[in-house]
């Protein structure tokens, strides 16, 4: 019985280590298409002012 305990236990804690893995994963994710979300505007921004001249 301690053995099945041990062994669940186990692998909830490696679900959890993959869990927290994704999570970072998807947070640097984020902060790079942030990054490309803000190349994009400042792009938008200099067509503009140049299409306006």
């Amino acid at each position: 019985m301690l053995e099945i305990i041990e062994k669940q236990t186990k692998e909830i804690e490696q679900e959890q280590i993959n869990a927290a893995i994704k999570v970072a994963i998807s947070r640097a994710n984020l902060k790079e298409l942030n990054k490309i979300e803000k190349l994009i505007n400042l792009k938008k921004k200099e067509l503009t002012n140049n299409n306006a001249n």
